[in-house]
Formats: C-alpha cells, sequence, structure tokens
C-alpha cells in the first residue's frame, strides 16, 4: 500500500456490527469511483487503478485503468477483473 491513494471498505450488520473491513490497494494510486449492492449481498466495487499488483491484475505499465471487483458478504472477492473501460474516468459507469 504504497500508493498515495488507497482503498478501504467496511460493511455492517443491520445492528450496527462490523461484519468487515477491506483493505485494498497496490503500489500505485487505486482510487474507487462507484459501489452497488446485489439482492444477495454482494458487492460491487467499481474504480481505477495505476498499481500492477491490484487483487484486478492491475495495469502493466502504471496508467491507471479501470476496474470491478465482486465481493461475497463476507468481504473476500469472487470476481476481479481490469481494463474494462476505455479511459480510467470512465470505471465509475460500470455500475449503472
Amino acid at each position: 500500500y504504497a500508493g498515495a491513494r488507497d482503498i478501504f471498505l467496511s460493511r455492517f450488520q443491520p445492528d450496527g456490527t462490523l461484519a468487515f473491513t477491506r483493505l485494498l490497494g497496490g503500489d500505485a494510486d487505486d482510487q474507487p469511483s462507484a459501489l452497488s449492492l446485489d439482492r444477495s449481498g454482494n458487492l460491487y466495487l467499481a474504480g481505477t487503478t495505476a498499481s500492477p499488483d491490484f487483487p484486478a491484475s492491475g495495469p502493466k505499465a502504471g496508467t491507471p485503468v479501470s476496474f470491478l471487483l465482486k465481493l461475497r458478504d463476507d468481504g473476500q472477492h469472487t470476481f476481479a477483473a481490469e481494463r474494462l473501460a476505455q479511459a480510467p474516468e470512465r470505471g465509475a459507469h460500470l455500475l449503472e
């Protein structure tokens, strides 16, 4: 987590107790843009990363790319993809 920006995500139960906290990031800047929840309780997180070691495999040359992560209700990611949009700022539109 050496980048100037990393991502942390916390989820709380309906009674206010902490379900999980995840820190996501890599050697460069990582930034969230959008968050969505499906009916099964899975979280979808979209954003941009310039980290080659980001969980979505990251860019190869340090150029920011869009990513999409799917996290189960326990905080473990089950799906990760990157380079889903032509321009990094488009990451926010992946969940529209």
